[in-house]
């Protein structure tokens, strides 16, 4: 008979190491990408704050009475009833008044996100320029 004991063979647990390690990882990476994809998901589909929605034909976009916008200027058209004309260029900005489907506005300046427009009034503000809320025309 022989003193030796039966030793643990570090090459299976080595060999196991090698085998799990990888699946625990890729696991995660998932976990990580599947928690991604679903709070893109919500954030695509949430409404913007202050702003209401609506789907608007704009073929029949009519300037209001009295309201000449000059030859060559740019105008914008409201797509969203009660889009708020804003006092800052920002989603908590003083709402100044609602504006109804299809009121054309002189487009005044530009920022990212928005355009600064002048009613027939002459009340000046801020809009969001974005497909679901204005629709641009330069001229």
């Amino acid at each position: 008979m022989s003193d030796e004991t039966p030793g643990f063979d570090t090459n299976i647990l080595k060999r196991a190491v090698r085998l799990v390690v990888p699946w625990i990882i890729l696991g995660l990476v998932v976990l990580v990408v599947y928690s991604m994809l679903g709070e893109y998901r919500r954030n695509r589909d949430a409404e913007p704050a202050g702003e209401t929605t609506g789907t608007v034909d704009t073929t029949e976009a009519v300037s209001p009475d009295g309201f000449d916008i000059p030859d060559g200027a740019s105008y914008v058209i409201v797509l969203t009833d009660g889009l708020s004309l804003r006092a800052e260029a920002a989603p908590d900005g003083e709402v100044l008044k609602n504006l109804t489907v299809n009121q054309q506005l002189m487009l005044v300046d530009r920022a990212v996100g928005w355009y600064k427009v002048q009613d027939a009034s002459g009340a000046e503000g801020w809009v969001a320029a974005g497909d679901r809320y204005t629709k641009l025309v330069e001229q």
